[in-house]
């Protein structure tokens, strides 16, 4: 009768012992599955709260005036985007808290400077305007040293781009920046 009862305790405590470890994987299991909807969640939420601007008629890219095309009357508004505190993308994207806007004036012809990061190359890049994937503006310019700092120096007319909420994508060969900027109307060479 002892053997009898010492063998049911022991079933007894290996169906406890299963029990626990069952829990124990199901809770671990539901925390997983959990984490896995909260991603998904903020992944298309992010992605739904791109900039978005009004809709207009599509516009070439590449769209800007060289210093021979425009009259010697036009006057240029000078505007400069400091991405020198920005920190090129490499590997998967990360999330984090977005720098504020910097502004571009609409309407007007910009004599846009643009200050790369510390330590960027003398090289070609390639500068866009994107509304949600789309590229509204682009152009490419040669960056130089000017007083240690690299810069990238160009014209450009923003006439036909929209006032809203864009990004600015700086890239070339292994270096790529983005930054939000916002597209405002210009009164006397000055902006709003």
């Amino acid at each position: 009768m002892t053997h009898l009862a010492h063998a049911r305790a022991e079933v007894a405590d290996s169906q406890r012992i299963r029990r626990v470890t069952w829990i124990k994987r199901s809770l671990v299991a539901a925390g997983t599955v959990l984490l896995l909807l909260v991603a998904i969640y903020v992944l298309f939420t992010r992605r739904d709260s791109a900039p978005s601007v009004a809709q207009g008629k599509p516009q070439r890219v590449g769209t800007h005036k060289s210093r021979d095309e425009v009259p010697a009357t036009t006057t240029y508004i000078r505007v400069l985007i400091d991405l020198s505190n920005a920190s090129p993308a490499r590997g998967t994207p990360r999330a984090e808290p977005s720098p504020l806007p910097q502004v571009i004036p609409s309407s007007a012809l910009a004599d846009m400077s643009v200050l790369l990061p510390l330590g960027s190359e003398e090289r070609v890049y390639s500068v866009r305007l994107n509304s949600r994937d789309h590229v509204v503006w682009s152009d490419s310019a040669q960056a130089h040293l000017d007083n240690g700092q690299t810069l990238l120096h160009m014209h450009a007319d923003f006439s036909h781009v929209l006032v809203g909420n864009y990004d600015l994508v700086v890239e070339s060969k292994g270096f790529r920046v983005t930054v939000p900027v916002v597209v405002k109307i210009t009164s006397s060479g000055r902006i709003q």
